[in-house]
C-alpha cells in the first residue's frame, strides 16, 4: 500500500501490534478494505492524511473514514521506492504538528494566485519608481502636545498622484520636534539612493533648515529645490491683513487679493524658473500699485498688461510715498521673502499633499494621541486605500 507521510512519499506496513484503540480501529478498517479487494487482484491507495480541523497552532484529526481510490493490480503489498520499512504513520513517538504538513513540495500551501494582491500594494509603490520624478514633499506634525511626540513625513509623486513613501519620526529620535521634517526627508532620500534612484525636482513648503540641507547635500547631485506657491501666498496674505489694520494702510486690504494673484502669476509665467526674472516680476508689483509701469530692469523692463482705463481699474492707485505704499514695499521687498520668491515652483505644487492631510484626519485625528505603531499603521492604511 502506498501513502503519503510527513515528508514526501512513505510506505505503510500492516502492523497493528501497538497504538491507541482509535488507531487500531482505523487500521482494522483499512485491512478489511484490502482483503475485500484481494480477490479482484486490485490494491487501494489510501490517503494517510486524515481531514484536519484548524486549532490555531495545531491540527486535530477528525473521525472521518479514509478515502480510497483503486489503482492498477500489484502482486503483493511490498514497500515502494527507497523509503524506510520501519516507518509507521500512526507512531505517537513524534507528534505531528502543523509544520510537519508544510513539506517542501508545497503540501497544504496556498497557490501563488491565491495571495491577496492588496497585501503588497504599499511595497509595490516603491518598486514602481524606476526613473526620475518630480516629488512634492511637506512635513506635517500635530499641534500642541502631540507635536512633541511624532512627525509624519509624506512624499507624493506628482505625475502619478501616488504616495511613494511615509516616514514617521518621533521627537525622541531627534534633538527636538522641529527636526522631524528634516529627519524624515533624510530617510526618504536614503531609501531612494538604496534603490538607485535620484530626485530631479523637490517641491516643498519653505523650511530654512531643510533648504540648507538640500542645497548642501542634494544640490551637487543635480536636485533642484522649489518652494510651494500656496504656502508662500498664505503667509503673504496674513502679513497684508496685519499691515492693513494700521492707520493709513486701509487701502492695502483692497489690494490683497491682487497682490496674491500676482505672486501666482510670477511663478506660472516663468516656466524655466529663472530666479532673476521671477524676482524682477515680483518687485514690479510695488511700482504697479502706484501707477508706475516702467521698471528700468533689463529682464523685465515694463508691465505686460495693456493700459488700464475705465473698467480696467477696479481700485484706486496707491499714492507714492504714502504709508500704504511704504508698507507694501517693506512687505514685498523683504530680503528673506524675495529669496523665497526666487525659488517658487513654476509647475508642480503640493496641493495633492494638502488634500492628503485633510483626508488623513479621518484615520489619525490630531486631537488624539497614538502609539508609534498605531500612528504608522493608520498612515500606511490610508496610503493603501487611496
Amino acid at each position: 500500500m502506498h501513502g503519503k507521510g510527513n515528508k514526501g512519499e512513505g510506505c505503510f506496513r500492516n502492523d497493528n501490534n501497538g497504538g491507541s484503540f482509535q488507531q487500531q480501529k482505523r487500521l482494522r478498517s483499512y485491512t478489511q478494505v484490502s482483503n475485500s479487494q484481494a480477490g479482484s487482484s486490485q490494491t487501494t491507495q489510501v490517503d494517510l492524511h486524515p481531514s484536519t480541523r484548524d486549532m490555531g497552532t495545531q491540527c486535530e484529526e477528525s473521525d472521518v473514514l479514509w478515502h480510497s481510490t483503486p489503482l492498477s493490480p500489484v502482486s503483493s503489498l511490498e514497500p515502494l521506492d527507497d523509503q524506510e520499512e520501519s516507518y509507521d504513520p500512526f507512531d505517537e513517538s513524534e507528534p505531528m504538528s502543523i509544520d510537519d504538513f508544510l513539506s517542501d513540495d508545497g503540501y497544504l500551501e496556498d497557490e501563488p494566485g491565491c495571495q491577496n494582491p492588496q497585501a503588497n500594494k504599499y511595497i509595490v509603490c516603491h518598486s514602481e519608481l524606476m526613473e526620475l520624478f518630480c516629488t512634492c514633499i511637506c512635513g506635517e506634525w500635530a499641534e500642541a502636545a502631540i507635536a512633541k511626540k511624532s512627525g509624519t513625513f509624506i512624499e507624493i509623486q506628482q505625475r502619478l498622484n501616488k504616495v511613494i513613501d511615509v516616514q514617521l519620526v518621533q521627537s525622541s529620535e531627534v534633538p527636538n520636534s522641529s527636526w522631524c521634517e528634516l529627519e524624515g526627508l533624510k530617510r526618504s532620500i536614503r531609501l531612494f539612493s538604496d534603490n538607485d534612484m535620484s530626485v530631479d525636482v523637490l517641491v516643498m513648503d519653505h523650511n530654512r533648515q531643510v533648504a540648507k540641507w538640500v542645497r548642501e547635500q542634494l544640490g551637487p547631485q543635480g536636485t533642484r529645490h522649489f518652494n510651494d506657491v500656496w504656502h508662500c501666498g498664505k503667509g503673504l496674505a496674513k502679513k497684508l491683513d496685519t499691515v492693513s489694520r494700521e492707520s493709513g494702510c486701509e487701502d492695502l486690504a483692497l489690494w490683497k487679493q491682487s497682490i496674491v494673484n500676482h505672486l501666482y502669476w510670477t511663478a506660472a509665467s516663468t516656466p524655466d524658473a529663472n530666479p532673476d526674472l521671477m524676482e524682477a516680476k515680483w518687485k514690479s508689483l510695488v511700482n504697479h500699485a502706484q501707477d508706475i509701469h516702467k521698471h528700468g530692469t533689463e529682464v523685465f523692463p515694463s508691465c505686460l498688461h495693456p493700459p488700464l482705463v475705465g473698467q480696467g481699474r477696479n481700485k484706486q492707485w496707491l499714492i507714492p510715498g504714502s504709508s500704504a505704499a511704504v508698507k507694501l514695499e517693506q512687505v514685498a521687498c523683504q530680503p528673506l521673502f524675495v529669496k523665497y520668491v526666487r525659488q517658487l515652483s513654476p509647475q508642480h505644487q503640493t496641493y495633492s499633499l494638502e488634500a492628503f492631510h485633510s483626508l488623513i484626519l479621518k484615520f489619525a485625528p490630531k486631537h488624539m494621541g497614538f502609539s508609534y505603531l498605531g500612528m504608522y499603521t493608520r498612515q500606511v492604511l490610508f496610503c493603501v486605500c487611496v
